[in-house]
């Protein structure tokens, strides 16, 4: 929570600049000495956007003082405080909804004490017996008193309630009259004396805390919730869906341009967007079904419903370690991974299927995937898997497999017979990962998001390779093979040092490092 003390001879005649100044810095609560407030000057003329509290002179010209708090921290006069009506003091307790551990609220004294001032006694008097008072009922309150003290002797103020003055540039001329007398000086930095309002002969006072506060931007998100009422209207579309366009279609770009077609259009119809708002604070993987769940949880708090609560309560988890840092421009960093990215493959030539010692199209026939495999591999898809590029829900994929196996094995056999891949397999939706903490661009691991139904083909693609070179393996491949796996080469290569160590000889072993070897794999 940021703090500005604005101090001049006059603010009835600064108000526009002293507003702009408020807005431009952001200040969350701004305090004037010398306001100049007046009883026959109405309301509405000292009018800024937030809450104002202030004392003024009745009896002659100048002096007073005025305190502004933001709209969205909860204000209001100290209760039970009176203040003798010769002094131009006010106390005002603000609660914002998020203060240091240990401090439960924070009232702001506002001062003005004129020079040669007959009560300078009775000020300090108050002050003592004020700040003692408060802290009295509430020991953990955080006190901030500060206005132009004109020279007053606060050693005792200071001493007997462990505050600290924290002003350390003169504020008018070669004086220091502004000060800032707290018990939060270690939350705050040294506060800036910066250049007076209008013409005004004391500077203006800015204080500001050791954490910056982050703005709260909010950002609309396109989400496409899948809601059993939705999967039954498209169930009963999809069944009766004949997929004529897709066998008819005498290529395999033709076959996957009508079988996306018409499920984007459907999926468009029957699993409508909404918008949700997003937060620049949240944290990445706050959700908005997560966002949701809060909200469910936190009626159900109020509602005194505990069973449900309960059970909301224990769906969520106690603490999540998401590193990473919110910057200003993404365009920028996503252009400077993806660049990044692109560098481990440009040392590299273009594959030439021409130089290729067997090379497609040839005399024999590629198998074919029949209809039944193809929907117990869609089958088997897991629900909660992301979906790449073409949007397809592994959901939906899964549920439906029935529907959809038809017209998805008549497109890879299509793309097995002419060697080609539709474009929407080959796109993907890379998202980078931090290998170091802190998150360092040099050190990223892209992840790939591919469509689900290119895994699929990959699969079957796979297994006819691996019935063709199984044979010719090493038996010391570990990697990439079903049934075998890092920890089974741990195990062999211990024995392997085991019984080497057993022999009369020496030993060299040889480290190598693949971590360039494994950037440019993925």
């Amino acid at each position: 929570m940021s703090r500005g003390q604005k101090l001049g001879s006059s603010l009835v005649n600064k108000l526009d600049e002293y507003q702009s100044y408020l807005s431009d810095h952001p200040v969350d609560i701004g305090v004037v000495a010398e306001s100049w407030f007046s009883p026959t000057i109405p309301e509405s003329c000292l009018f800024i956007e937030g809450l104002l509290f202030s004392k003024c002179r009745t009896t002659r010209r100048g002096g007073g003082v005025a305190v502004y708090v933001r709209n969205s921290i909860p204000a209001g006069l100290v209760p039970d405080i009176t203040v003798p009506p010769e002094l131009e003091c006010i106390w005002v307790s603000v609660r914002p909804r998020r203060l240091p551990r240990g401090v439960s609220q924070v009232v702001v004294g506002a001062v003005y004490n004129l020079p040669s001032s007959p009560h300078q006694e009775l000020l300090l008097e108050h002050l003592v017996s004020a700040t003692d008072d408060i802290r009295t009922r509430n020991p953990d309150a955080g006190m901030i008193l500060l206005g132009d003290f004109n020279h007053l002797d606060i050693g005792q103020l200071c001493n007997g309630n462990n505050l600290s003055q924290f002003v350390k540039e003169p504020t008018r001329g070669q004086a220091m009259l502004d000060l800032i007398i707290t018990n939060l000086e270690k939350h705050y930095k040294i506060p800036q004396v910066c250049s007076p309002l209008g013409l005004s002969d004391h500077s203006t006072v800015l204080w500001e805390p050791q954490i910056t506060r982050k703005e709260n931007f909010t950002k609309c998100k396109t989400v496409r919730p899948i809601r059993d009422s939705d999967r039954r209207v498209f169930g009963q579309w999809i069944c009766s869906q004949s997929w004529d366009e897709v066998y008819t279609s005498p290529t395999c770009a033709g076959k996957a341009e009508a079988f996306y077609t018409a499920m984007e259009d459907a999926i468009n119809k029957f699993f409508q967007t909404k918008q949700v708002t997003m937060h620049s604070n949240d944290k990445p993987w706050l959700k908005p079904d997560i966002k949701d769940m809060i909200r469910r949880r936190q009626k159900a708090f109020s509602e005194n419903k505990t069973a449900l609560w309960k059970y909301l309560r224990n769906k969520s988890e106690l603490s999540l370690n998401i590193p990473g840092q919110d910057e200003a421009d993404n365009t920028f960093i996503a252009n400077h991974i993806n660049k990044k990215f692109a560098e481990v493959a440009q040392g590299r030539p273009p594959l030439d299927p021409e130089q290729l010692p067997a090379y497609r199209p040839v005399k024999s026939c590629p198998p074919e995937v029949n209809v039944w495999d193809t929907y117990n591999r869609l089958r088997k898809l897991k629900a909660g898997k992301a979906s790449g590029p073409d949007q397809l829900s592994t959901r939906i994929l899964k549920e439906f497999a029935c529907e959809i196996s038809g017209p998805v094995t008549d497109m890879m056999n299509a793309s097995f017979k002419e060697g080609y891949v539709p474009q929407v397999w080959k796109d993907a939706t890379v998202v980078p990962l931090p290998k170091s903490q802190p998150p360092s661009v040099d050190k990223l691991r892209p992840v790939s998001l591919t469509s689900q139904l290119a895994k699929v083909t990959e699969s079957f693609v796979s297994n006819w390779i691996l019935e063709d070179i199984s044979a010719s393996l090493d038996q010391q491949q570990f990697g990439c093979l079903k049934g075998r796996s890092t920890t089974l080469y741990l195990v062999s290569l211990i024995d392997f040092l085991c019984r080497e160590s057993e022999k009369a000889k020496n030993i060299c072993t040889i480290n190598y490092g693949y971590d360039r070897l494994f950037k440019s794999l993925s």
